[in-house]
Parts: C-alpha cells; sequence; structure tokens
C-alpha cells in the first residue's frame, strides 16, 4: 500500500506543486528521478538491509574482503540496481549542469552520458593494468570493492541532490560545486582506505604510486578540463 501511495504522490501531487522554471526540461529530469526511485525501491525490496551494509562497507577496511562476500555482496541484483541508479543520477546532473542539451550538442551529449560510466571504468581499467604488471591480484581486488562501494554511495547522494533541484532549485555553479565536491571526497578516501591497506600489507611504495598518483588521478583531471573547455 505505501509503495502505491509513493507512486500515487510522485506523478500526481508532487508535479502539481512544483512551480515551471523558464527552461523547462523537468520532464526529462523527472523521469529520471522517477526511475532512480524505482530502482532504489527495488534494491531495497530484493535486500532489505542494502543500505544499512553500504553504510557499514564504506568504514570496512582491513575487513572490505570478507564483508562483500558475506553482507553486501556485489554480485547481488541489489547491487547492480544502485549501480544503475549512479548512472542515471549523475547523468541526470550533467544534463542540469550542461543546460539541458539536445541531440545536436554532440560534444555536451556525449559527456552527459559516457563521464558516469568512464570515470569507474578508468578506475578499473587501471587496476588490470596494475594486475598484470604487479602480479597482485587478491590485494588490487579489494581496491576494486572500494570503487563499487563509492560509486553506489554516490549514485544515493546524486539521487537526493537531484531531487532537490526539482523541489527547491540549485544554480548551476551549486550544482557544480556539490558534484566536483563529492567526487573529490569518494576519490580521497577511497585512496586513504586503499594506501592503508596496502601499506599494513607491506606493498612496495612504488606500486602505490604507480596506481594511485597515475591512473586515479586521471578521471578528475578529465573532468576539470571538461568543465573549463565548455563553461
Amino acid at each position: 500500500m505505501s509503495i502505491f501511495l509513493q507512486l500515487f504522490i510522485t506523478l500526481n501531487v508532487i508535479p502539481k506543486e512544483l512551480t515551471p522554471r523558464d527552461v523547462s526540461s523537468g520532464t526529462a529530469v523527472g523521469y529520471a528521478l522517477f526511475v532512480c526511485f524505482v530502482l532504489l525501491a527495488l534494491s531495497k525490496l530484493i535486500r532489505t538491509n542494502i543500505y544499512s551494509t553500504l553504510l557499514f562497507s564504506s568504514f570496512k577496511i582491513k575487513t572490505i574482503e570478507q564483508f562483500v562476500r558475506t553482507e553486501h555482496k556485489l554480485n547481488s541484483g541489489a547491487s547492480f540496481l544502485l549501480f544503475f541508479n549512479y548512472l542515471i543520477a549523475f547523468s541526470t546532473l550533467l544534463f542540469i549542469l550542461f543546460h539541458f542539451p539536445v541531440l545536436t550538442d554532440v560534444i555536451k551529449i556525449g559527456i552527459v552520458f559516457l563521464l558516469p560510466i568512464s570515470l569507474p571504468l578508468i578506475s578499473i581499467l587501471s587496476l588490470l593494468f596494475v594486475m598484470l604488471i604487479t602480479g597482485e591480484t587478491r590485494i588490487l581486488l579489494q581496491q576494486f570493492y572500494f570503487r563499487v562501494i563509492g560509486v553506489q554511495i554516490l549514485g544515493l547522494l546524486f539521487f537526493v541532490i537531484g531531487v532537490v533541484w526539482s523541489v527547491f532549485g540549485i544554480t548551476h555553479q551549486t550544482l557544480y560545486v556539490l558534484i566536483i565536491t563529492l567526487l573529490l571526497i569518494e576519490f580521497f578516501l577511497r585512496v586513504l582506505k586503499g594506501v592503508t591497506l596496502l601499506l599494513a600489507q607491506n606493498v612496495a611504495w612504488y606500486y602505490i604510486i604507480l596506481y594511485f598518483c597515475t591512473l586515479e588521478i586521471l578521471p578528475l583531471i578529465v573532468l576539470v578540463a571538461m568543465y573549463v573547455e565548455e563553461f
């Protein structure tokens, strides 16, 4: 009953209460946020404690491998839904940030849809590259866990920001600052956890520098460069 009530409010009550904007691309944003809401609700339905385990997993360092195998399983349906929520929520914020680009704005549309998947993909490819040249498969796999968990948490936060933008309105400058701030916080926390774990397992310093300084920073540089070029 509560799910149907939420759907009724989302589709009928909220749209009537919102104030129309001069630039109206709110329909596309509304549909995207509604899809995110459905994904988050389904993930909760599939695994009732998905959000509590996600929160606890963000604090795990040395026991992260055991935790994701027993509690917050990354290969579960609920976990995949959280990842898809990240993709849609992040793309929605970029769609707003780039002033609602049309299909003829090829560069902006490409950024909107490709950047959310490119950031984690570059990190994963970086991990595979370092695995190949170092052979440290098990240790670097734990870095992969940190990355996936960080992406899932970012998805939840991006969804919240999208809802706040829809209801109260957020300036483009503030939206950009929020996105960059969250990406940087996730990045530095992941680096901190990764370095702590690697040092505890006596991994050589040059492996750490190779991964974190040359490969992890690259997505953030690309993000900033794209913003400077477009704005």
